[in-house]
């Protein structure tokens, strides 16, 4: 017997056509929430990384202040 002279195939294939087309809207719901987890998630890290950026440069900014330029000093004392 032939798959398609089977009594119920064209129900079990319209069926499926309609199961398929009943869960694109929800995957396309879930998709854009996993992308915007994921955008929200590189906005976070972009920030911290600002911040811990200027962190850094106010850190090295004070012990410039501290200490002066090293190679000037060097070059003076000659």
């Amino acid at each position: 017997m032939n798959v398609m002279e089977h009594p119920q195939f064209y129900n079990i294939i319209k069926q499926a056509w309609i199961n398929v087309y009943k869960e694109l809207p929800l995957q396309r719901v879930w998709t854009k929430l996993k992308n915007l987890k994921e955008k929200k998630w590189i906005i976070k890290v972009e920030k911290w990384s600002s911040i811990e950026e200027q962190v850094v440069r106010q850190k090295a900014r004070a012990a410039w202040i501290e200490n002066g330029d090293s190679n000037t000093k060097y070059f003076h004392a000659q």
